[in-house]
């Protein structure tokens, strides 16, 4: 397609369109380069070329289609430790996954964010996206139930299916005690939520190669988060599938200070009100119990 310009003979360049655009189908790519090719003033370029993809999503993932804030682990203020622990245990493996594979080290396969309501869950995740530069389906479990026998199971295989298409890819399950309670506590005469949890338990099987699941999904990494880690089904957080467990609490005094630290030096204010200590003290005096998006 972009045989007729000079950018062909330009590697760097076509490695890092490919790079960015995975998932993209043979018809996607020709619409990118269509779009670059109409807003071009002179020469087709990387960087028209780039400006477009970001502005397209792979076609197999317009069914769950959402918009990722630009937030990056940068912009998260109040929650060092949590950052670091996202950043060492998931942000790191994905983004060598080849060096982990080198050196036979088996990299976590999803994770789970937990913690009261607006204590930057969702936040954390964007970033995580954000930061690896990856496809992401971000979907809230509730959008997966259905009161149709069998819909749900279904619904669940199409998801994960999308997913693969689009590996390298995030998939962002939100709100996932809906989908998973433990199993034995449904209260249908067909076991329904038992036979969700077994079925997502299938597809998460898929994530590693040596297991006997008939499906297998290589590069996709699923971040369950819920406010309710004790209603969620505990075969799913066993090693293989969410191995990593990142817990986010209502924010301390330090934290407080932190958070508005940070929010304060954004907003269009003097010098000397931002480094006033103690008016910032009061203001973190006012926000006990508060949680991050409260403050």
């Amino acid at each position: 397609m972009l045989r007729e310009f000079s950018i062909v003979n330009d590697l760097n360049a076509i490695e890092e369109v490919a790079r960015r655009t995975h998932g993209f189908s043979a018809a996607d790519l020709q619409s990118l380069c269509l779009q670059a090719f109409m807003e071009m003033r002179d020469e087709l370029s990387v960087d028209r070329l780039l400006a477009a993809a970001a502005t397209k999503k792979p076609s197999n993932l317009r069914t769950y289609q959402c918009k990722i804030p630009n937030v990056c682990l940068d912009d998260i203020f109040g929650m060092d430790n949590a950052v670091e622990k996202v950043h060492a245990l998931v942000v790191e493996p994905l983004r060598n996954a080849e060096k982990y594979q080198k050196m036979r080290v088996e990299p976590p396969h999803g994770a789970l964010i937990y913690g009261p309501p607006g204590s930057g869950k969702s936040m954390l995740c964007y970033a995580v996206s954000n930061e690896l530069e990856i496809s992401t389906i971000a979907v809230d479990a509730a959008q997966l139930r259905s009161m149709i026998v069998g819909e749900t199971e279904k619904a669940i295989a199409d998801l994960f299916a999308q997913a693969r298409e689009s590996a390298p890819c995030i998939l962002l399950l939100d709100n996932i005690d809906v989908l998973a309670p433990p199993r034995g506590t449904s209260l249908s005469s067909e076991n329904t939520s038992d036979r969700i949890v077994t079925s997502l338990l299938v597809e998460m099987d898929g994530f590693n190669a040596h297991s006997n699941s008939r499906v297998y999904s290589p590069g996709v990494f699923v971040i369950a988060v819920t406010s309710r880690p004790n209603s969620v089904d505990t075969a799913l957080l066993r090693p293989g599938r969410l191995d990593v467990h990142i817990e986010l609490q209502l924010p301390n005094p330090e934290q407080r200070m932190g958070i508005v630290k940070g929010y304060m030096n954004k907003l269009p204010l003097g010098k000397r009100l931002r480094g006033d200590s103690e008016f910032l003290a009061s203001l973190v005096g006012l926000t006990a119990g508060m949680s991050g998006a409260e403050i």
